[in-house]
């Protein structure tokens, strides 16, 4: 015997088996809804997922634009256009201590603060209410929250 023969012979012959029954159209049509329902279910998580990181991403980005800082407040005052005449009156009487700063304003209830700044540390927002006091003007120190829109006031 060839060698061929004698390893064909040594070999069992394995049972077919029966074919696997295939689906019914009923059965495609239902598991084709179903992928499609979970792939709907899917991208909408994604979308939400995403929106929610757009979200996130623009409340940074404005904290970034409008970060806490300390101010002096000067004055206050109920109308946005006489903000910059106030302005002008409080830095021309006290131009030593106001040199090289300019006006900034925020909503306040139904006012408007009249602020000075930023300044870099407490101190120095202290240094300059006392030498606002020893001129008259009541001031205060005044501290933004992150996310707050301080808006330059106008003016000469």
């Amino acid at each position: 015997m060839s060698r061929l023969a004698a390893i064909l012979a040594g070999l069992t012959p394995e049972m077919e088996s029966p074919a696997a029954a295939l689906p019914t159209a009923a059965e495609v049509k239902a598991a084709r809804r179903l992928a499609q329902r979970k792939a709907a279910e899917a991208a909408a998580v994604a979308a939400d997922l995403k929106a929610e990181k757009a979200a996130q991403a623009a409340e940074a980005a404005e904290l970034r634009r409008n970060p806490a800082r300390l101010w002096v407040q000067v004055a206050t005052g109920n109308n946005e256009r006489g903000l910059p005449s106030t302005w002008a009156r409080i830095r021309d009487d006290n131009e030593t201590a106001l040199k090289g700063r300019g006006a900034w304003s925020v909503p306040f209830k139904a006012t408007n603060r009249l602020l000075v700044g930023p300044m870099k540390t407490p101190a120095e927002a202290r240094a300059l209410v006392n030498a606002l006091a020893k001129s008259g003007v009541s001031a205060n120190t005044f501290s933004s929250e992150a996310g707050q829109e301080v808006m330059r006031v106008g003016g000469k």
